[in-house]
């Protein structure tokens, strides 16, 4: 049997290394790479002579050289083996998360006078872990956020299952209650309800659900439950058993109960600098005015000094030629017929200002009405007058309004402060798709129409616009909540989904839209009267009608 020779074995290691899909280094104690694989090489987009005979720093930069790799290489060349993972950046490869051992050679003489450094790339393993790890986390998460009531409760109803959501809402324990009776647990709700629905799952084995099912807490206050009853049983005919599901939709309902009120307070917020700014208007001007009369007042107080010393004068029978004159002079200094003339026209434009100001001011206090739970007899016509009011720096730029008010209309049962909401989120709507025309060329200012009007036991307000109209493809989602067209960050999709809920769900009503592309949108609302109701459960809750 025949060895190979030295040289042979040196050019099987050769072939071995620079074939290793792994980075391999040798360097000195100056630091200096003596010895590279192609691996490394092709990672560092160099060929062995542009890394040969270089430093360390050389080849990958004075600041990491020294923040990230001298204190390793020192460690190791006192005698430490050396393991480090992490980012590296590489010139060819970019980032990749490596796994490096820094191995000490010693000579003969047991000094360590050379580094081996193999570097392993992991970067697919370090994200697959990194995403396994989000995974887990992300189960984690969901499983301890879930806050759905279980209980199971076998043909037999006695209890099979309790978890902790359970335990908590209803303050009972799992070890307490399992192989008890359903009916015994000592939960406080609403007991009839939840037995009537258990029966009618058994004997249709389907599903059966209950929503806003009160319900005590164990510290005495009352909540509110969506509560879904699913039925299992192994043979047909036989008495099933039943899993209950419960969410606590307490929270929900108390929101849902402010949401009105918060959604009219966003609006203002949205329109707050367009209020400031038409507020600022007449005050600059009745300050204006004021400012006026204030130089006028100080100019007739000349006048009238002038007048009084004629006035003493022709008393004691010395009037003069030269005190005629220089109330003559008082008068053309004061310029008497253009006081006379413009200080009237400032006290009336200072009028009509602080009108004009308290009249914001009274639209803003309307429009901000706060929520309430029951209908009241409203002036719709005014209502809607005030939202046009707060919204005026809204549409003034873009579109003018021309408003049409039946003034012969009853008072309308409605909750005044959700209507003014929905009134102006289709005035903005309207306003946005004039913008759009002008933005696709058309110059022209765009027009908004309102009108009111009876229709038997109906009230419809119509509000028009000179839009681009909507495309049939989006008729069907257009009342959609967080439906937009609009770019993100300028639009939540809320708006018409707001609307539609408010007239529809809360007012009995229906809101309806005429569109035509490139000529504009007309949405019809109409609300009941008084009598209205069972009339209106007959018609859909939505139309759309062609142009």
């Amino acid at each position: 049997m025949s060895y190979p020779t030295s040289a042979e074995m040196g050019r099987r290691y050769e072939f071995i290394v620079n074939n290793s899909k792994e980075f391999m280094t040798l360097m000195n104690r100056d630091y200096v790479y003596e010895a590279v694989n192609e691996s490394y090489c092709r990672a560092h987009g160099k060929s062995r002579e542009d890394i040969v005979g270089k430093t360390v720093a050389q080849v990958w930069g004075e600041s990491i050289y020294l923040s990230a790799l001298k204190q390793t290489i020192d460690r190791c060349f006192a005698g430490e083996e050396v393991n480090f993972q992490g980012w590296l950046g590489f010139r060819a490869l970019g980032e990749r998360y490596m796994h490096v051992t820094y191995y000490p050679y010693r000579n003969s003489h047991g000094i360590v006078s050379h580094i081996v450094v193999v570097s392993r790339d992991v970067t697919e393993m370090k994200l697959a872990e990194e995403a396994l790890n989000q995974a887990h986390a992300r189960n984690e998460q969901l499983l301890a956020s879930i806050p759905s009531i279980l209980i199971g409760v076998d043909s037999a109803d006695r209890i099979t299952h309790v978890n902790h959501p359970a335990e908590t809402a209803f303050g009972i324990s799992a070890a307490g209650c399992v192989g008890k009776l359903f009916f015994d647990c000592g939960i406080q709700w609403d007991w009839h309800e939840i037995v009537t629905r258990i029966s009618e799952g058994r004997q249709g084995m389907k599903p059966t659900a209950l929503s806003d099912v009160k319900y005590t807490h164990p510290d005495g206050k009352e909540g509110f439950l969506n509560i879904t009853v699913k039925p299992f049983g192994e043979e047909t005919g036989q008495r099933a058993g039943f899993l209950l599901i419960g969410q606590d939709v307490t929270e929900r309902k108390i929101l849902e109960s402010q949401l009105s009120q918060a959604q009219k307070l966003e609006s203002i917020g949205q329109l707050a600098a367009g209020i400031a700014h038409e507020v600022n208007t007449p005050t600059q001007y009745v300050g204006d005015n004021i400012r006026f009369l204030q130089d006028a007042f100080a100019d007739l107080s000349g006048v009238l000094a002038a007048y009084r010393e004629m006035l003493r004068s022709a008393r004691g029978g010395s009037m003069s030629d030269a005190l005629v004159a220089q109330v003559e002079q008082a008068e053309a200094a004061a310029d008497l017929e253009f006081l006379l003339t413009e200080i009237p026209a400032a006290i009336q434009q200072s009028i009509e200002g602080v009108e004009r100001v308290s009249g914001i001011v009274r639209a803003m206090k309307e429009f901000s009405h706060p929520g309430v739970d029951q209908k009241s007899a409203i002036d719709i016509n005014k209502a809607i007058d005030g939202t046009i009011t707060v919204a005026r720096n809204e549409w003034k730029y873009v579109a003018d309004i021309s408003t049409n008010y039946d003034p012969h209309l009853p008072l309308v049962p409605c909750l005044p402060g959700e209507f003014n909401q929905a009134i102006l989120n289709v005035i903005i709507n309207a306003t946005h798709a004039i913008s759009d025309m002008q933005r696709s060329g058309s110059r022209e200012k765009g027009l908004i129409s309102v009108q009111t009007r009876r229709d038997g036991n109906w009230v419809e307000v119509l509000i028009s616009d000179t839009g681009t109209g909507i495309p049939p493809d989006i008729w069907p989602r257009i009342f959609d909540p967080f439906f937009t067209t609009k770019e993100v960050g300028h639009g939540t999709g809320q708006g018409l989904a707001i609307a539609h809920t408010v007239i529809v769900d809360k007012h009995g009503g229906t809101i309806t839209f005429d569109t035509e592309l490139g000529r504009g949108t007309t949405f019809h609302i109409r609300l009941p009267l008084d009598g209205a109701a069972e009339l209106f459960r007959s018609r859909p809750a939505v139309q759309v009608a062609i142009a």
